[in-house]
């Protein structure tokens, strides 16, 4: 339930924070059969708020482990469907006993058609280029096809996911679903699992670079995104009303990102907490503004601001 109401107020609050957004090949994502989206990860938590948001069905996303460590925090986060993934090469065998009891729980929930996402690379960097492919993805896929109880009709879509900055709002986003590799796609044997596994990480790693826009230093070109994204020009009313919208939500807007960007800084996490912070508090502090305003005028006129301001915003992300 609390995943179903925060993906509601994601697909409310997106609209605030991209200008322009292009999918290209959806339909490779369609419901009714298991799913192992393999991404790219330049965006940090916010890849999977843009994949879950644009998806018809719910999505299940493989997180990095260190965030679970708290208790209350790792109860909230599985109520996200949010999994949890160990990196063996910092707790070793305990980590790698715990990571297969998260793929055991996963091809679980291939039973049940489920949509799954593991980020390949294993880590996020705000960059656009395709970081060596973890084997990780290979493994689950290995497992789900030929393990025990295998699960072929399983398909791994390699995914991509292309920013125009990692600054906050106003931004173009191009998400491309690459050539789904199946069960069968790999010549080699399955039984030879080291060569398997090679064979299957060139091939991800091969469409996924088709999947996304990259530069030899990893450095964002938004011109070249630009080209891609379509973008919405506007005639003069519009930009006007963008303008004023920018205007009246600046404050609001603004005692969140200094605040988050010096928590933040030097880490991959800005856009991710920001988008957070904004999405749960942001209708809370209009709606006690609006209350203030009511109080202090009509309620009519608290009302109006409540729906205005939100209206505004997206007309000043969307228009300039």
């Amino acid at each position: 339930m609390f995943y179903l109401y925060s993906r509601f107020l994601c697909r409310l609050a997106i609209r605030l924070f991209i200008r322009n957004i292009k999918i290209t090949n959806l339909y490779h994502t369609s419901p009714g059969k298991p799913l192992l989206l393999a991404s790219n990860h330049s965006g940090s938590f916010f890849d999977a708020v843009v994949l879950g948001i644009y998806l018809s069905q719910p999505i299940h996303t493989f997180t990095r482990a260190d965030v679970f460590r708290k208790p209350a925090v790792a109860r909230w986060l599985r109520r996200i469907n949010l999994i949890p993934a160990y990196r063996g090469t910092e707790g070793g065998r305990d980590h790698l006993r715990k990571n297969e009891e998260s793929f055991r729980m996963v091809r679980e929930m291939f039973r049940d058609n489920e949509c799954i996402v593991i980020f390949s690379e294993g880590i996020a960097a705000n960059e656009w280029r395709l970081r060596p492919i973890a084997k990780g993805t290979g493994r689950l896929a290995w497992q789900t096809w030929f393990g025990e109880t295998p699960q072929q009709n399983m398909e791994v879509i390699p995914t991509g996911l292309t920013y125009e900055h990692y600054h906050g709002a106003n931004k173009d986003v191009l998400v491309c679903f690459g050539e789904p590799i199946r069960h069968d796609t790999i010549p080699e044997n399955p039984l030879d699992q080291e060569k398997w596994l090679r064979a299957f990480n060139l091939l991800l790693a091969e469409r996924m670079k088709a999947a996304i826009l990259e530069t030899p230093d990893g450095t964002p070109d938004p011109s070249a995104l630009k080209e891609i994204v379509p973008q919405k020009e506007g005639n003069a009313l519009l930009r006007w009303a963008g303008a004023l919208g920018r205007a009246v939500n600046r404050p609001i807007y603004r005692l969140y990102s200094k605040p988050i960007y010096e928590k933040t800084k030097g880490t991959v996490f800005y856009d991710s907490v920001l988008f957070g912070a904004l999405m749960y508090t942001y209708p809370i502090l209009v709606g006690l503004i609006a209350l203030m305003i009511g109080s202090l005028t009509s309620a009519s006129w608290g009302i109006l601001f409540f729906f205005a301001m939100p209206v505004l915003g997206w007309l000043g992300n969307q228009y300039r």
